[in-house]
């Protein structure tokens, strides 16, 4: 079964502003007949696929060439076993969210993107690669741990000349059993920044002589700042093996965070979870601007493309940690599906904004 259908602008109750959407189409992707691969092909830039289930894609790889959003339609991550290309994507923004990819021994790669790139709330154990890629954001993800097809230097997280936002993710470095332990992240002429993440490397195999990987390797010109993350090394190995001429800063300061479910049906009612410092007053901005991108420069921060206004929610409490009730969510008549993004900010006590998590999350038809 396959269902498509128009979507048009729409305002929700639950945001502070609200912005017009463009002209897109909603598919379920529910086939024991057709491919992956068919789906993404038919699919218009802009639209948004909800996957169910399909048939396995030539050669076992879905290409994404276009921008669009590619969604597990379930409660948790949706099974989806196949690789994932994410390629020559020149403008707008790729999201991939909600799904488990554990194809054995495979990878996903975003490769010469000038869009930005999400993954969030996606779980997997093949290798990924980033390559070539301008904005490339994995927000509550977990990746790597899978089997490497070769030994050389391949991480669980591979980034080449791209610029990536991290937050709340974890990765754990790919396997290879014959060489030494692998680094759970290799960075290569690239930038990344991470908050809230792990980076894990890789055990030695049961070999005399071989030791286990180092959680991050920086080559020459290759940059990490990591707010509030743990780096664990495989054993005997160290916890960085960075070369001369990269750049790692490290903060364990404060951070504050906001949680919520990737996708809410209408008429669910939705909860936002903040967590901080206590004491601090915390503020929401909404917008459904889809020209919404994450700023490379300023971790897990939202470049909000149309005016928006924050709304305060209150102070945090002394456990640190807020839940706030949302006003259960209505879409107007022949409206199937919206995104909207959501920025966290933060006032402290002494008078200093601090910019929160950043989160999108789409909002589905009743009927779906």
């Amino acid at each position: 079964m396959w269902i498509r259908s128009a979507l048009r602008t729409t305002s929700l109750a639950v945001v502070a502003t609200t912005a017009a959407l463009p002209a897109q189409n909603v598919t379920i992707i529910d086939s024991s007949t057709l491919d992956l691969q068919w789906f993404l092909d038919e699919a218009s830039p802009g639209d948004t696929l909800l996957y169910r289930n399909a048939q396995p894609p030539s050669g076992l790889t879905g290409v994404i060439d276009k921008p669009l959003r590619l969604i597990g339609d379930g409660p948790g991550p949706v099974p989806m076993p196949y690789n994932l290309a994410i390629q020559n994507v020149d403008s707008g923004e790729v999201l991939v969210q909600n799904l488990e990819i554990t194809l054995l021994a495979q990878r996903i790669d975003i490769v010469d993107c000038d869009a930005s790139v999400w993954l969030a709330d996606l779980r997997t154990s093949v290798i990924v690669h980033v390559v070539d890629s301008v904005s490339v954001v994995f927000s509550d993800a977990e990746l790597g741990g899978g089997f490497a097809l070769a030994p050389d230097g391949e991480a669980g997280l591979n980034v080449t000349r791209s610029t990536v936002t991290m937050t709340g993710s974890d990765v754990v470095a790919s396997v290879f059993p014959l060489a030494e332990g692998l680094a759970g992240m290799r960075v290569d002429d690239a930038h990344v920044h991470a908050i809230d993440c792990t980076f894990q490397g890789g055990e030695a195999p049961p070999l005399p002589l071989l030791v286990g990987g180092a959680a991050v390797r920086l080559s020459p010109t290759a940059s990490l700042i990591a707010r509030g993350c743990s780096f664990v090394p495989g054993s005997g190995a160290p916890t960085f093996a960075n070369a001369p001429g990269s750049t790692l800063q490290q903060s364990n300061g404060p951070t504050h965070t906001l949680r919520l479910p990737p996708t809410v049906r209408e008429f669910q009612p939705l909860t936002y979870v903040l967590e901080g410092p206590p004491g601090d007053s915390l503020a929401l901005m909404f917008t459904f601007s889809p020209t919404v991108t994450p700023s490379p420069f300023s971790i897990d921060t939202l470049a909000l493309g149309l005016a928006a206004a924050p709304a305060w929610r209150g102070l945090m409490p002394a456990s640190g940690q807020l839940s706030i009730p949302g006003v259960p969510t209505r879409m107007l008549p022949g409206v199937d599906s919206a995104t909207f993004y959501i920025q966290l900010f933060a006032l402290g006590s002494s008078g200093t904004i601090v910019v929160g998590s950043a989160r999108a999350t789409t909002l589905i038809d009743a009927a779906f």
